[in-house]
């Protein structure tokens, strides 16, 4: 059902109102009647601000910006005038670069044409009133920003250096070492070779000197980059060592063991000490390891079979709770992924753009900070490259192995590296993230894995559509059986993680989990793109004190975190998150499951799913490029979730409720 907004069209025409008061200089007039709207969207602060530029308020201008910029973060206009202002307030090298900022946001050719022009003007005016030194940098400075690249290409940081042998900061200003793993002859990474080598990065300090007492034995991770110096470590006033680049490989992290006593480290250079990591006390120990498992849907294991596909996670999760009806917030990785650590869902945490860099970590409390703060010793073994350490990933994690899959990092490796890691440190209690990407093979059309080739026919092989993006892939016969190979191929691997938990760690409480961040749109024939195949994905959680069920209970990715807090015994703050805790452990359980897309150029689109009927809401117009929705004309369906019929038409009232609900949803992100 088509439905038109009036209130949109009342909005445009209060705005072109205010815009003319303005004109006419009725500064007061137009500012009564802006506030007493309240709709606070981008052309909002906009008119707010040049109310007061007009009038030369510049210092209050500059306020209703930046507040403007906290929820429209991809405003070229905002950082435009914002430039303005801080013109007209001489702070010039802030100007430059927030006009720099403007371009970057900016997706219009001509515009971005006359933001250039601008900048070349302001060329020798800044050298004028700052001088050539400081006019330099500036300008280096800005030609940064102008081409800033994305997170995607760590270990490449976004103006295309080497994040090795440098600190990543979060957002505690806590520092975090980037450096090589494993690996003999490497000691740095181009753009090129990024792919195919792997980073390991540690929690802790700079030094040049420092002093630990330590009242029991631990590890000690240390970076050194030792050439000429050494690394002179001192135990109790007395005891000698003198380390040097023959004992500590350079541009690596290096596990030094420490029994209990007083030490001096120093060194003529700089050198990085990680956190001492600490033996748990504890006789019966916990363990968390979350298997993240990119792309895995659950209407495909309903339809095919959890037993006929993945026949060793169906034995070892058979004792444990299995949640069928859970959902993704988004269609893709970025934002799904950003809800899973915050708790937050697309409009709320906005990390929705391919192409703009955001810090994950300041989007919310990252759920891996409660883990941190619980004693667990956190670990992240990743090759997603959406889910890059220097997008804010590294938040509450004192340990993070990285390597970019389409480098060749994939289960088979990450499932080493997690047993390595559990092995290494036996006497820890671990919460580890495993991020197992195989599945994304599918949609980008290869067959590079050897059980995969050797499944399929010529025919199979030959039947090979690849999507420009992924995320658009459409239904196909070949990549059903691609599919299903595969996760036979990642079940394989997964085994002998299950083995090892159950040979090692008899004695402990095991906590282990499945989670995925949006299932497929190939697997169903049909033209809705958030299909159930697309948002319903599995929840599986093992441990003790778990429930033994297979559960209808309504759910969405955003709980994952707060319910495994809440059964593993620790807190969580659900303040400033959509999360609750279910039914099935003791919480109230939610109302609705929200699934919703925004892809610049594409329909906006929102399903909402509560215990009788499905609510799917897609705009006529395409998103704008900063993300502005275009809500005046949208289409509207009520699907009965047994029959999936259209009953819009008998449930009006419950409808428009809906209708309501988005709009005041999206109201603050709305297109004028």
């Amino acid at each position: 059902m088509k439905v038109i907004i009036e209130e949109i069209t009342d909005l445009k025409n209060l705005y072109n109102e205010i815009g003319q008061l303005i004109k006419q200089n009725k500064f007061q007039n137009a500012l009564d009647k802006l506030v007493a709207q309240e709709n606070k969207t981008e052309k909002y602060f906009v008119l707010l601000s040049q109310i007061s530029i007009k009038q030369k308020k510049y210092a209050e201008a500059r306020q209703i910006l930046e507040n403007g910029l906290t929820t429209y973060i991809n405003s070229h206009i905002l950082y435009k005038l914002l430039y303005e202002v801080l013109w007209e307030l001489q702070e010039y090298e802030q100007a430059v670069y927030v006009l720099a900022r403007s371009y970057r946001l900016n997706f219009s050719e001509e515009e971005g044409n006359n933001i250039v022009e601008l900048l070349k003007g302001l060329v020798e005016r800044v050298f004028d009133l700052l001088g050539d030194k400081k006019a330099t940098e500036i300008i280096k400075k800005s030609q940064l920003i102008l081409g800033e690249g994305d997170e995607r290409a760590y270990p490449i940081d976004k103006n295309f250096k080497s994040w090795i042998n440098r600190c990543l900061i979060d957002k505690n200003k806590q520092q975090y070492k980037v450096n090589l793993y494993k690996g003999y002859n490497a000691e740095n990474v181009s753009e090129e070779g990024r792919f195919y080598l792997k980073t390991e990065t540690i929690r802790g300090k700079s030094h040049r000197y420092c002093k630990v007492n330590l009242i029991e034995n631990c590890i000690i991770p240390i970076s050194a980059d030792l050439n000429e110096s050494s690394l002179e470590v001192i135990k109790d006033k007395s005891q000698k060592f003198e380390l040097t680049k023959r004992q500590l490989q350079r541009q690596r992290i290096n596990y030094l063991n420490f029994s209990k006593g007083e030490y001096v480290i120093k060194s003529k250079n700089d050198f990085f000490m990680g956190m001492p990591i600490l033996k748990s006390n504890k006789q019966k120990k916990k363990h968390i390891i979350n298997l993240y498992i990119d792309g895995l849907s659950q209407v495909f294991l309903e339809e095919n079979g959890l037993e006929v596909l993945m026949p060793n996670t169906a034995r070892f999760f058979k004792d444990g709770y299995y949640n069928q009806n859970c959902y993704t917030t988004s269609d893709w990785t970025y934002p799904s992924v950003t809800s899973i650590y915050t708790g937050k869902t697309l409009m709320n945490h906005k990390v929705y753009h391919p192409d703009i860099n955001i810090e994950i970590n300041k989007k919310g409390d990252m759920a891996t900070n409660y883990f941190k703060e619980a004693g667990f010793f956190t670990c992240q073994i990743n090759n997603n490259w959406r889910i890059t350490p220097s997008s804010g990933y590294i938040e509450g994690f004192d340990r993070t192995v990285y390597q970019n899959f389409r480098g060749g990092f994939a289960i088979a490796e990450v499932i080493g590296e997690t047993i390595e890691h559990m092995s290494a440190f036996p006497d820890n209690e671990h919460f580890i993230w495993v991020g197992i990407e195989d599945l994304h093979d599918i949609a980008d059309g290869f067959n590079h894995d050897l059980y995969q080739q050797t499944h399929l026919t010529l025919e199979e092989r030959l039947l090979n559509e690849m999507a420009e993006v992924s995320v658009n892939a459409e239904y196909g016969e070949d990549k059903l059986i691609k599919y299903k190979n595969q996760l036979n191929r990642i079940d394989i691997y997964l085994e002998s993680l299950y083995h090892y938990l159950n040979e090692n760690y008899k004695n402990d409480d095991v906590y282990v989990s499945i989670i995925s961040d949006h299932g497929q749109g190939y697997i169903e024939e049909t033209p809705e793109f958030l299909s159930e195949g697309r948002r319903r994905v599995p929840f599986m959680l093992k441990g003790p004190n778990v429930p033994n069920k297979n559960s209808q209970e309504l759910m969405s990715i955003t709980d994952y975190f707060p319910n495994i807090s809440k059964v593993t015994g620790y807190g969580y703050d659900l303040n400033a998150t959509d999360a609750v805790i279910l039914k099935d452990f003791g919480g109230e359980g939610r109302e609705i499951a929200i699934t919703e897309t925004l892809h610049p150029k594409n329909p906006y689109r929102i399903t909402i799913t509560d215990d009788e009927h499905i609510f799917r809401l897609k705009t006529i117009k395409d998103t704008e490029m900063n993300g502005l929705i275009h809500f005046d004309e949208i289409e509207v369906q009520l699907l009965d979730k047994q029959s999936m019929k259209n009953i819009v038409e008998n449930y009006e009232k419950k409808t428009q409720q809906y209708i309501d609900f988005v709009f005041n949803r999206i109201r603050h992100y709305l297109s004028i």
